[in-house]
């Protein structure tokens, strides 16, 4: 077992990619967003950048974006696939949003019905109501 490797971390991140369990243990140690950026040569140059939040004493939010440099052709078909197709749709779906956002019910957050992968963000949503709430009512009362 890896030296730095504490029971019940993934072993496979640790030893491929050290960074992330390292910015997800400042990130639980901190209370403190973490940005952390790493390369990785197979099978193409690429790099990431990714952000660990943490949510509570034992979860957190990762995210990734991977990102490839690319010249030449390969940066003109990625522009002329954005162009001509990608750039309609992505303004589709936030014309999409924008019209659900705007028929949306006044109380359509405490009747949600989420995906499992949304369940974490309407919790984080939900723990950052309060902790304004709660701010709000000492501010309320000291006043």
């Amino acid at each position: 077992m890896a030296p730095a490797l504490n029971r019940g971390e993934p072993a496979s991140l640790a030893l491929r990619v050290p960074e992330i369990v390292e910015a997800i243990r400042k990130a639980a140690a901190s209370n403190e967003p973490q940005r952390i950026e790493f390369c990785d040569r197979v099978p193409v140059d690429r790099w990431f950048a990714g952000y660990v939040t943490p949510v509570d004493a034992e979860n957190c939010e990762v995210f990734f974006w991977r990102c490839r440099k690319v010249q030449g052709w390969q940066r003109d078909v990625w522009r002329f696939l954005y162009k001509n197709r990608l750039e309609g749709l992505h303004w589709e779906v936030l014309e999409q949003d924008h019209e659900l956002l705007e028929n949306m019910a006044p109380d359509a957050r405490s009747r949600e019905f989420l995906y499992q992968h949304d369940v974490g963000m309407a919790r984080v949503r939900r723990m950052l109501e309060a902790k304004a709430k709660e701010q709000i009512q000492a501010l309320n009362e000291s006043a």
